[in-house]
Formats: structure tokens, C-alpha cells, sequence
């Protein structure tokens, strides 16, 4: 009935009659998740398996707690014991060859879920797992042979797998899988592997099937080292797939009179977010005798002081959070906005299908994405060039708003005026030269860093910080 308060109370009451019985204590644990009580979730269950080392339930909700942690050795040590004592247990396997997965280990996650598979070849999690597994391999057509049957068996929990909140309605493209877990180590500077990784994605989008165009392909895009044509195949393969999904686009409608143009932001960024600590001041900078301002939200309100703040700045703020991506491009339609500018891209919650179905005459892209969408659905992209040089190579099809000298927006009246932090409180050397590199460990490879060194070697006393 969801009523969990209610709940960890009755079995607070049951603990104290019967203080040694491990059931009580693993729904104990249980109902502290559904709390968000992660610390007394875990002391539940371990208390319960101090009483019970056996415990299915308590091994595994343990084990899983662990994993969602990113304690993937300490939850491997509990996924070692639950399948030793209950070695004929699918789930148990399954369990462990998702969190093998999760820390790299994906070999042995390939085992694990074959053990799983052995006992319920119908398992379909566990199939979804050693595709994911073996595409992160680079064993492509074997990844993709998992992945198709598992949504041929049951597509709805396969639509599930790994995103509960965005279900896939068809089988992802194990490529896609490939390049986006080899991506993702990029994010931990973990280059093992790189120039494979830049070879395949150059073989990909060169492959007579077409590039991978699962949105998660558009930030590797744009971090590889790949030539702007390269680049731009995949995206406009993203975009293409992006209408696809999208279908017919709204129909035209005649423009209606009104005395200011309606000019609306969409963005999944309204809460403390570099996008909208840049664009803030924006906002009230326009001429409001010529201009209306519409805010659109994708995300659900977070209570964050910034996002009480962006309620208040527009004309009118509407969360879309709720809506289908049809429901919101309506939306946007029904208020008769006139130009629309989409602060997304294609990052990672951008829902471009609501851009896709034009619910604005003139649709504009800045900020969320520094290169080309090659989406149809853009007329307008605001750029500078230093960003974005001039290339006779380079030519996206919406046209270019060059802004001078730089693209980003910033607001001189919210300017920090904080005192500077000592060097000994950020164990900085006194009197070194200190390089900042501030970017997501990502965005800078193999070659930028060799030249970061060689710059360090040549200065002396010098350091590099980084982020952590």
C-alpha cells in the first residue's frame, strides 16, 4: 500500500518480541530503501546475516545496496557467497554478473550470466546482461544475437534493462553499447583500450549498415578525434532517428498578431547546473516591450533555491516534466511561441522529440551542444569561432549565428566576490605556476595530455590541478 512509515514501525515492534529473527530484520532493511534509508537499510541486513549467513533475501538486497554504492568488491564478496550456498539460484548469478559488469570485469560477467542462462535460458535480464557484456568486449555480432532475443522473448522487461524511467521499445545497437562503455572509462581518464576504441568508432561510421544512432553516440561524437564529416554522420544519423520516433511534425498554423514575439526557452537544466548558472542573467536581459518570455522545464522542480529563482524571471514558467514529448511540443504550440530556443542539444535528458515535432515556425539551438545537431528541425545555431572555425570541410545545414568573441553568456552582475583560498588549504606548492585544467576528464585525450606534460617538464616548479 506504499504506507512505509507505517510499516518500519509494525516490524520496530515485532524486532523487540523477536530480537533474533533475521525475517524481520531483512523487511526491516527493505522498507528503510523504500524510506531512503540507505546506512540502516545496511545495518539490517548485515544484522540479519549475522543471525542467518545463509539468507537469500538479506545476501542479495545487501550485495545489491553495495553495487548501487559503487562498492562493487565489497558487494562481489556477498554475490560469492550467495551463489556458493545458492548455487542453483538465476537471479543470484544474474545479480552478480551485473555488478562484475559494472566494475569492468566483464569477461567474468559473461560467465556469470551464462550460469544464469544455464539454469532459466529464458532469463531475460540476464541475456540483456551478456549482450551489454560482450558488446563492451567489442564482440559485436554476438552482443547483438543477445540482445534480439531477449526482446523477441519479453520485450517489455528487456525495453527495461538499465533504464527503468526511459524503456527502450526496440533492441539497442550493441555497437552503441561498445562505444558508450568505452566511453564511459574516459570519464575516470582510463585511456587502456583508447585507440581501439577511436578505430572502431571510425569503422562504425564507415560500416555500410550505417553509424550507431542511439543518442548516447553524440558526446563521444564530439570528443573523439574524428573529422567533422565524421562527426557530423553520426549526428545527423541521431537526428534522423530522432524524427523517426518523432513522426509528422505539427501541422503549420497561420501566425497570430500579438504585440510582443513570444520567445520561449526549453531546458532540462532549470536547477543547479552550469547551463543554468550561465544563462540566469539571460533571461531578464531582454526587452520586455518587445519581447515575451516563456520558460520551459524538463526536469521536475528539485526545491534548489536556483530553480525557485527560474520560476520567477519569465513571463511564464512551465514545467513539462509530466507530458509525454507530444504533450509538451502541443503545449508549446498552444501558447503560440515564436521562436523557440533549445538549450539541450543532445545531451543525455534533452527529449528531442519534442524540438522534432516543430511546435515553434523558428527553432534555435545554443549552448547544450558546441557543434551541429544536423537536425532538420534547427533553422538557427548560436556559435562563435573559436568554438566553431569556419571550414570549407564543415557545413551544417542550419545556418550560424557567429556571436563575438564568445558564445557563452555571462551575467557581470552575479559575479563571485569570494576571498581567494589559501594554497596550503588545496595543497598547492606556494610558489609554483599553477595550471588549472577544470574540464571532465573526457573531454581532454591522450594527446592533449602528453602535451600538458611536456609543457610541465618544460616549466619549472610547476603543477597541473585537475578535477577530481
Amino acid at each position: 500500500m506504499g504506507r512505509f512509515n507505517d510499516a518500519y514501525a509494525r516490524l520496530e515492534t515485532q524486532r523487540a518480541l523477536t530480537p533474533d529473527d533475521p525475517e524481520t530484520l531483512v523487511n526491516l532493511g527493505y522498507v528503510a530503501e523504500q524510506l531512503g534509508r540507505k546506512d540502516d537499510a545496511f545495518t539490517h541486513y548485515s544484522a540479519a546475516l549475522e543471525l542467518a549467513p545463509g539468507d537469500f533475501r538479506g545476501r542479495l538486497n545487501r550485495a545489491a545496496l553495495l553495487s548501487e554504492r559503487g562498492a562493487y568488491d565489497d558487494a562481489l564478496v556477498d554475490y560469492r557467497v550467495l551463489v556458493e550456498t545458492h548455487s542453483g539460484s538465476a537471479i543470484g548469478w544474474f545479480n552478480q554478473a551485473e555488478c562484475l559488469s559494472k566494475a569492468g570485469r566483464f569477461e567474468d560477467a559473461v560467465t556469470s550470466a551464462e550460469r544464469a542462462l544455464s539454469i532459466d535460458p529464458r532469463h531475460v535480464n540476464a541475456m540483456m546482461c551478456k549482450g551489454v557484456a560482450l558488446a563492451s568486449l567489442g564482440e559485436i555480432e554476438a552482443a547483438q544475437q543477445h540482445v534480439d532475443e531477449a526482446f523477441r522473448i519479453d520485450p517489455g522487461i528487456a525495453g527495461y534493462y538499465g533504464d527503468p524511467d526511459e524503456p527502450a521499445t526496440a533492441p539497442p545497437d550493441a555497437r552503441a553499447i561498445h562505444v558508450y562503455q568505452a566511453f564511459q572509462r574516459l570519464y575516470q581518464a582510463d585511456w587502456r583500450g583508447y585507440d581501439d576504441f577511436v578505430a572502431a568508432l571510425k569503422r562504425y561510421i564507415a560500416s555500410p549498415l550505417g553509424p550507431p544512432n542511439d543518442l548516447s553516440m553524440a558526446f563521444p561524437a564530439m570528443y573523439a578525434p574524428l573529422t567533422a564529416d565524421e562527426s557530423g554522420t553520426i549526428h545527423a544519423a541521431i537526428a534522423n532517428e530522432v524524427v523517426r520516433l518523432a513522426g509528422a511534425p505539427l501541422a503549420p498554423v497561420a501566425p497570430v498578431q500579438k504585440s510582443r514575439l513570444r520567445l520561449g526557452y526549453l531546458s532540462s537544466k532549470f536547477h543547479p547546473h552550469p547551463s543554468f548558472v550561465l544563462t540566469r542573467g539571460l533571461y531578464s536581459a531582454h526587452d520586455r516591450d518587445r519581447f515575451e518570455i516563456f520558460a520551459y522545464a524538463l526536469d521536475p522542480d528539485d526545491g534548489s533555491p536556483e530553480r525557485m529563482e527560474a520560476t520567477r524571471i519569465p513571463d511564464a514558467f512551465i514545467e513539462l516534466s509530466g507530458l509525454s514529448d507530444a504533450q509538451a511540443a502541443a503545449r508549446i504550440r498552444a501558447d503560440g511561441i515564436d521562436i523557440l530556443v533549445d538549450l539541450n542539444g543532445f545531451s543525455d535528458d534533452a527529449r528531442s522529440e519534442i524540438g522534432a515535432r516543430r511546435p515553434a515556425p523558428i527553432q534555435v539551438a545554443y549552448l547544450g551542444h558546441m557543434h551541429s545537431l544536423y537536425a532538420r528541425w534547427i533553422d538557427y545555431r548560436l556559435t562563435d569561432l573559436i568554438a566553431e572555425p569556419e571550414s570549407p570541410d564543415y557545413a551544417p545545414p542550419e545556418a550560424r549565428a557567429f556571436l563575438p568573441p564568445s558564445f557563452y553568456v555571462y551575467d557581470e552582475r552575479l559575479r563571485p566576490r569570494l576571498k581567494a583560498p589559501l594554497r596550503d588549504a588545496l595543497n598547492l606548492p606556494q610558489d609554483s605556476v599553477v595550471f588549472c585544467g577544470f574540464n571532465g576528464p573526457a573531454k581532454f585525450e591522450p594527446t592533449v595530455y602528453e602535451a600538458w606534460m611536456t609543457i610541465l617538464k618544460r616549466a619549472d616548479e610547476s603543477v597541473l590541478w585537475l578535477l577530481d
